[in-house]
């Protein structure tokens, strides 16, 4: 903490992201089910909101499950996830997690917005288990 909010008392609210982070053994199982592609594997969380503070309430959501798959051989894969019935963020994006990218060719895991865009392929729903978390 800095000595202006030990004096006041409140920490001021940073900034980052809120996200749904995938339990352990929901991230293994779809490890064997979807090896990583690429060197980098990330398979973390699914994005509910990017530019959120840390005061803010959490996102609230009960099911999440596994119902898409996309890929760009140059060096990004991510798997599209149904919230609470839609695919579809707030904001109008798409659940998602970036699954595995290649940092080396340039990938972050932000590109997987774009990815995703060009479209995916649907895969036999898999249920996992997530909780609301601020990053």
């Amino acid at each position: 903490m800095k000595a202006k909010e030990i004096i006041e008392g409140t920490p001021k609210p940073r900034g980052g992201y809120q996200a749904f982070e995938i339990s352990h053994e929901s991230r293994s199982r779809l490890a064997a089910k979807f090896p990583p592609k690429f060197s980098d594997f990330i398979g973390h969380h699914i994005t509910y909101k990017r530019g959120a503070k840390s005061d803010q309430p959490l996102p609230e959501a009960n099911t999440f499950s596994v119902v898409g798959y996309a890929v760009n051989e140059e060096g990004i894969e991510a798997l599209v996830v149904e919230v609470d019935g839609t695919t579809v963020r707030p904001d109008g994006g798409t659940y998602h997690i970036t699954w595995s990218l290649d940092r080396e060719a340039g990938f972050k895991p932000v590109a997987s917005n774009e990815l995703l865009k060009s479209g995916w392929e649907s895969v036999p729903k898999i249920n996992i288990a997530a909780t609301a978390k601020f990053f």
